[in-house]
């Protein structure tokens, strides 16, 4: 029983830290930039994985790294309007083994002064690794959103 204590504690304490020290989607969306009447916004998320395998790829907005998936972050980027891919990027440690990460990437059509949600699922079975991209409707985004930290984009926060 002391032992589950223990480890119990230690696992708040990490969380209550590893919280403390990220910046949140609330906090955020006050510290952007107004987004202008010719952009759209896209929002690009990971939930927070819980198996073993946390690998950061680059994600791609029409071929171009915009950032990387980290397990419980979140992206923001800014685009003209138009239609958009969203993928993940072959991660170079899979190559040894054969390349065996999958990517299907989503594509979207970006509408001025609106704000598209697209969030990345990985996929992990015994034969391969595959990143899909999934766009979202913004109420659940907003929901999922809320548990994130920031990790970058081109939207970047008042002070940076």
């Amino acid at each position: 029983m002391l032992n589950f204590r223990t480890h119990a504690v230690w696992l708040i304490l990490f969380l209550v830290v590893g919280c403390a020290s990220q910046t949140s989607y609330q906090k955020m969306q006050a510290e952007l930039p107004a987004l202008s009447s010719d952009n759209g916004r896209i929002y690009i998320y990971t939930r927070i994985r819980a198996d073993f395998l946390d690998f950061s790829p680059n994600v791609l907005v029409n071929g171009e790294p915009v950032g990387q998936s980290r397990s419980g972050t979140f992206l923001v980027v800014d685009r003209r309007p138009g239609s958009y891919t969203i993928e993940a990027a072959k991660e170079a440690s899979f190559s040894a083994f054969g390349g065996q990460m999958k990517s299907e990437p989503v594509r979207i059509s970006l509408v001025a002064g609106q704000s598209a949600y697209v969030r990345l699922h990985v996929v992990n079975s015994e034969y391969f690794v595959q990143v899909k991209s999934i766009l979202e409707d913004p109420a659940a985004a907003h929901l999922e959103l809320s548990t994130l930290s920031y990790e970058g984009g081109n939207a970047l926060p008042a002070g940076s």
